[in-house]
């Protein structure tokens, strides 16, 4: 049996066209045939080839592909009109899945040419040469990849298949030729966003990002002296000012300067506090215990005053 159908495989805006590198994996899942010989007492003896290529005019050919091929499979497929290959790892000695790396696309468009032989004692037949089109998603790489099921057909010769395309590791764009290694060196100081384009760490600048930046020159210190070091800088503060910019006032009250219970309360724009004191104590910072007598003409006891009268008791410490 002999008859010719061309299918292009066409993966459109989604496949790379320039340089770069990516993968299209192909996992055959079962073929199906209606094949009969020796007097339709036998069914046949399926052989397979397999092409990735870019569109061929003509008849199709398996020995002329662009992308890659396969050698034709062994005869161990005998006398049958059906194979499940979901759970082969080989088809008569070829990898399933079938997985092609891509190193330059040079159309748009990719043709998957298969040829189908039915092995014979002499003289081996050939029974079918078709293909499928296809548009699919280029992934960003191949953990995030997904696959889909596909199906091919041309007279009574039935393969299912699933397939996924995605770029290799540090290439990006939906062509897959883009390539961006996140690099902290000499070389340069950037990581990669998901178009593949460089993004400067902070201090560096330039295509390369080799270029230190000034954060002096920028003012990035917001008080005090500024140092520039390669990729980064240093600011010494003045008196009562931290972080990184010396934009932030300390707060006084973190050093707990209020005694004796007292709640220290500080300056929203100056380095300054006040203590509000619990009763009977008083001071800057409520250390001095002072009794204050309900007595007529009574006077304070604050400290060491001792009057007539007026016993006086200091807190222990």
């Amino acid at each position: 049996m002999n008859s010719n159908a061309e299918l292009k495989v066409i993966y459109g805006n989604s496949c790379p066209t320039v340089g770069g590198t990516g993968h299209i994996d192909v996992h055959f899942l079962e073929y199906s045939d209606t094949c009969w010989e020796d007097l339709n007492t036998n069914r046949c003896d399926p052989m397979f080839t397999f092409c990735l290529s870019t569109p061929q005019k003509g008849r199709l050919k398996v020995d002329n592909c662009n992308y890659d091929s396969t050698a034709q499979s062994a005869d161990v497929f005998g006398n049958t009109n059906y194979i499940n290959t979901e759970h082969l790892t080989s088809i008569g000695g070829l990898k399933n899945p079938w997985s092609v790396q891509v190193q330059k696309f040079i159309e748009p468009s990719v043709m998957l040419v298969v040829q189908v032989i039915d092995a014979d004692y002499i003289d081996d037949d050939h029974m079918q040469t078709f293909a499928k089109t296809l548009t699919e998603t280029v992934w960003p790489d191949k953990e995030h990849s997904i696959w889909e099921n596909r199906i091919m057909s041309q007279n009574s010769h039935t393969i299912k298949f699933k397939v996924r395309m995605y770029c290799d590791p540090y290439y990006y764009t939906s062509a897959c030729d883009k390539y961006c290694k996140p690099d902290d060196s000499s070389s340069g100081h950037f990581t990669c966003d998901a178009n593949g384009d460089k993004i400067c760490m902070p201090g560096w600048q330039g295509s390369q990002c080799t270029e230190d930046t000034d954060e002096c020159a920028l003012g990035f210190c917001v008080r005090g002296t500024c140092k520039n070091t390669p990729g980064d800088y240093s600011c010494d503060c003045p008196e009562h000012y931290t972080g990184k910019n010396c934009s932030y006032l300390k707060n006084p009250c973190q050093e707990q300067p209020c005694l004796n219970g007292g709640t220290c309360f500080a300056h929203a724009t100056e380095h300054v506090y006040i203590c509000q004191c619990m009763p009977n104590w008083e001071g800057i910072n409520c250390q001095m215990f002072a009794l204050r007598l309900p007595w007529k003409n009574h006077v304070n006891i604050v400290g060491s005053v001792t009057p007539t009268r007026i016993l006086t008791r200091y807190p222990q410490y």
